[in-house]
């Protein structure tokens, strides 16, 4: 990474109401970065506990924080688009008030925009911690995000969101601050699905190494670091066959029914779980 890719400053934002007996460790996280230029804005939903005293003593210590108490209540979605409005950094990443950050998470979540300019968001494997101790750790390794193709994207996301828990989640992702806050954050029911939507359809996803990539690729140096195009977009997508004869043949010989066809003759499309009849 060179000096200039380094110094970009990146904006860690942290909404929160009433999250004073755990916020001061997230934020510590957050300032632990080895990335070198590093701003954590937090947005006070209208507190009504120590959080407001908290956040303001912590700006006192570090002039990295930025502080900002609403005077009423944004609910959530409003207060999740406030510090993201607040933000001034090139690349921004939205993170929950109880939530640690590894101390490289920053710069190795850098790598994949720096090698790849299309990317809007870049997401990384993440360890769940549940109320009675034990501990969720989904790994994705899909690489369709990548894909140019919006409705290949789409599929894929929504492919991980109903069949791996926790497997894909954008939304705490790094993103592309500029392109990210010109997409419109829905305030309706399951928002941050519709939201992801959004962002799926709006440009392609990257990841960090080893688990976004291709093992082969990995273990070559390929992806090490900044994965070159070469080594780690996905190839195109095969097309599948038209369903003229009433049946899908092939690759999807166990496809389901087309997704789109009045008449039921259209493209065959691979099963998802549960699979299909394989009649078209």
């Amino acid at each position: 990474m060179t000096p200039e890719e380094k110094s970009v400053l990146v904006s860690i934002g942290i909404p929160v109401r009433n999250g004073a007996d755990r916020l001061e460790t997230a934020v510590r996280s957050a300032l632990a970065q080895d990335h070198a230029d590093i701003e954590v804005v937090i947005s006070d939903n209208a507190s009504t506990d120590g959080t407001e005293e908290l956040c303001r003593e912590l700006a006192r210590q570090d002039e990295r924080i930025s502080y900002h108490r609403q005077p009423r209540d944004l609910h959530v979605v409003g207060n999740f688009v406030e510090v993201l409005r607040r933000a001034r950094g090139a690349y921004f990443r939205w993170m929950g008030d109880d939530d640690l950050l590894e101390p490289s998470y920053v710069s190795k979540a850098l790598r994949p925009f720096l090698a790849d300019e299309r990317l809007i968001l870049v997401t990384t494997d993440m360890t769940y911690t549940r109320a009675d101790g034990s501990v969720h750790r989904p790994r994705y390794r899909g690489t369709r995000m990548l894909s140019d193709d919006p409705v290949d994207r789409l599929d894929e996301l929504w492919d991980v969101v109903t069949t791996q828990h926790h497997g894909l989640d954008p939304l705490y992702g790094l993103m592309r601050r500029e392109r990210v806050a010109a997409v419109p954050r829905p305030l309706m029911i399951r928002e941050d699905e519709v939201y992801a939507t959004m962002l799926a359809l709006t440009a392609p996803w990257g990841g960090t190494c080893p688990s976004r990539w291709p093992t082969a690729a990995c273990a070559s140096g390929g992806c090490r670091g900044s994965p070159p195009r070469s080594a780690c977009r996905p190839g195109p997508r095969a097309s599948p066959p038209p369903c003229s004869s009433g049946r899908c043949t092939g690759p999807w010989a166990s496809s389901s029914c087309p997704r789109s066809s009045a008449a039921g003759r259209g493209p065959c499309w691979p099963a998802r779980t549960g699979g299909g009849s394989g009649r078209c």
